[in-house]
């Protein structure tokens, strides 16, 4: 073997390295690794070929060929994979399965092993042409489908060239001749052609796909950052917002008979009315650097503790949902509204899709604090606080019942802050 012919198999495996590093580093571009194999297999079809002096004629006659066919066939299912279609795995062993017995059948009819190597030339050019013609309609790109054209086309040629060839050289092809004639030359350019197309495909079209990957990152840590400016504290700053589980305190604040005044005065109105309750809830909810959670039409719900640590979270949320209850009173034409906090641990972080993101917490405390706000409005109750924030907080409370609560299997108490001279600071 020359240095050359050992240059070949090496880059090769060197491009089958790369593209098992490429599949794995970006998920999507699950093809690549078909594309690698299909790299290996031909370093190892050519490394065989070169050295197929060292075996029995007969068996360099399959250990050369096989390899040659595995690279059609992962190179076929590489193409599969780009469309995001299924790989039919089974037309493939099937082709395969059928072209090994055709090999071994014609040991009877041919006993030369010209015919047999003939064989997988037809083979590989077959593979080849059902892969391309088979995703040329759903092909995603103009690229890609000149791509897969110009195989397709090659494809033909390459059966037609080794037609011709047997025409040409049928009765003086030898086992000592095969290196040099025009079918060796057809079944080895075939699949560098395969592996030099792979090469090309992931290259630039995934190159197009991995510049899409990144600019998706982009707009996804953008839509983060500009989530920051619209639901968090000016003074919380946030990178990733992973999910993560820490103690919270969660505040809910209904309007109460809202949907009523929705009816009476139309939803002009009660949309004005909506945006002044809005405003006026959150500016004490930022003023205390609580995040807002969501809207949720009449309501707005929150929580402190998160993204940034704050101690005494628990007050905080009794704090902010008095004051929001002396604002309301001093603006009747508001309505009135009824504040339920608790406090638990959490699952807090930015939960969602691509297309769209919501940091938001999920747990017990959650739960509770939308459980409480109906049992506030039945009680006429402005401010009420589950036990887990009584247990926690510094601030006074009083309990004044024990309640059951669904999804929850023992009676919990509820309790009101009491009143105090002193303001809590963040």
């Amino acid at each position: 073997m020359t240095y050359f012919q050992l240059l070949g198999p090496f880059l090769l495996a060197t491009f089958a390295i790369s593209f098992l590093v490429v599949g794995r580093k970006f998920p999507r571009l699950h093809s690549a690794f078909y594309f690698a194999f299909c790299y290996a297999s031909l370093a190892l079809a050519l490394t065989l070929d070169w050295t197929r002096d060292s075996f029995d004629p007969v068996l360099a006659t399959y250990l050369t060929n096989i390899p040659y066919l595995t690279t059609a066939i992962f190179f076929a299912a590489g193409l599969f994979a780009i469309n995001n279609r299924a790989v039919p795995w089974r037309k493939f062993a099937g082709f395969a399965l059928g072209i090994l017995v055709l090999m071994i059948w014609f040991r009877h009819i041919r006993p030369d092993l010209i015919w047999r190597t003939i064989i997988m030339t037809f083979g590989v050019s077959g593979i080849m042409l059902f892969g391309t013609i088979a995703n040329l309609r759903d092909a995603k790109s103009q690229m890609v489908k000149a791509i897969l054209w110009a195989l397709a086309i090659y494809s033909l040629l390459s059966l037609g060239r080794t037609i011709l060839a047997l025409m040409v050289e049928a009765d003086t092809l030898t086992v000592a001749n095969y290196t040099n004639s025009i079918v060796a030359w057809t079944l080895q350019l075939s699949t560098a052609m395969s592996a030099l197309a792979a090469a090309v495909l992931l290259f630039a079209h995934y190159g197009i796909l991995i510049m899409r990957h990144l600019t998706d990152q982009a707009v996804q840590q953008q839509a983060i950052e500009n989530q920051d400016a619209k639901y968090l504290s000016p003074s919380v700053k946030t990178d990733k917002l992973p999910v993560e589980k820490r103690p919270i305190t969660a505040l809910l604040v209904d309007l109460r008979g809202f949907t009523s005044y929705s009816d009476e005065h139309g939803s002009d109105a009660a949309s004005k009315r909506a945006n002044a309750f809005y405003a006026l809830v959150t500016d004490e909810i930022l003023k205390r650097n609580g995040t807002i959670d969501k809207y949720l039409g009449d309501a707005v719900l929150a929580f402190w503790n998160a993204p940034n640590v704050q101690e005494n979270h628990a007050d905080l949320a009794i704090e902010t949902g008095l004051a929001i209850q002396v604002r309301l009173k001093a603006q009747p034409d508001l309505m009135e509204a009824v504040v339920t906090i608790e406090s638990g641990e959490c699952s807090v972080g930015n939960f969602g899709t691509e297309q769209r993101l919501d940091y938001t917490a999920i747990g017990g405390a959650m739960n509770i604090v939308a459980r409480l706000e109906q049992v506030a409005k039945n009680r006429s109750i402005p401010i009420l606080t589950g036990p887990g924030t009584a247990q926690i907080a510094s601030h006074p409370v009083k309990e004044i019942a024990q309640i059951s609560v669904a999804g929850i299997k023992n009676r919990i108490g509820i309790f009101v802050p009491l009143a105090r001279d002193a303001p809590i600071c963040p």
